[in-house]
């Protein structure tokens, strides 16, 4: 698949999309001038200036579309797209301490029976952190929220879960650590040993994800501010991404 759901939505976004801006050109004609041109459109729109690094998920799209017809024989050429100077702005992540004083705060208030808006604070949760930092998925409704049992095999040599995941960059098989098959065990037996294939693996007495996902920021954010973790050195404000950013960072 060419083009993801982000994607889509910056081609079809009403005001400022691709399509709204680019619909009546000739792609045959459009040059590095005009690619500018939408570039300050979007600056020109709003109050505040775009980031760079959003300009250049624009321009990201735009360079596909320009493949795309390179490759069909419909243009001879790529035009270059503008660059961007992005400023280099870690995402916040955990150092492997804060990532142990975490797990042990959320140990520490399941224990105590800890209730966050009247829904207590579980294994599950203790469960959910773990498998997040070991399956590399995002914490959004269309991945690891999205995940049913169907989608998980379990696989040896080495010994991991392949997930099927239909995300932020579309469909993709998701491979886990070796670790991540221990915490989906206790998952499917201490947690939830009377599951279905058709079950959400985390806390599927949610329907509504939406619904599972505010749940979870707003205890996540009881257990950063209780171990204050909740802003980084840096000054920036810690969301369950982080945990994302704390596998990647520590695989790299």
């Amino acid at each position: 698949k060419r083009f993801s759901r982000d994607d889509e939505k910056i081609i079809n976004r009403k005001g400022d999309g691709l399509n709204d801006y680019f619909g009546t050109y000739d792609i045959t004609s459009i040059t590095t001038t005009d690619i500018r041109k939408y570039l300050n459109h979007l600056d020109d729109i709003r109050e505040k200036p775009l980031a760079p690094s959003t300009k250049n998920k624009h321009t990201t799209v735009l360079r596909k579309i320009f493949r795309a017809a390179y490759e069909s024989g419909v243009i001879e050429k790529i035009p270059l797209m503008p660059k961007m100077n992005i400023k280099d702005n870690p995402r916040p992540s955990f150092t492997e301490d804060e990532y142990k004083l975490l797990l042990k705060t959320t140990r520490e208030a399941v224990n105590e029976g800890v209730k966050v808006r009247g829904i207590q604070i579980t294994s599950e949760f203790y469960y959910f952190i773990n498998f997040m930092v070991h399956s590399f998925l995002r914490p959004i409704e269309d991945e690891v929220y999205g995940i049913k049992h169907r989608d998980i095999t379990v696989k040896d040599n080495p010994k991991r879960l392949e997930i099927k995941v239909d995300g932020k960059t579309g469909f993709r098989v998701a491979i886990t650590t070796n670790f991540a098959p221990e915490f989906y065990d206790h998952m499917i037996t201490k947690i939830h040993p009377n599951h279905k294939p058709d079950d959400y693996v985390f806390f599927p007495d949610y329907p509504n994800r939406s619904t599972a996902l505010r749940n979870v920021n707003r205890q996540f954010n009881y257990l950063l501010e209780k171990s204050d973790l909740k802003i980084t050195p840096e000054g920036a404000s810690r969301s369950p991404y982080a945990l994302r950013h704390y596998a990647l960072q520590t695989r790299l």
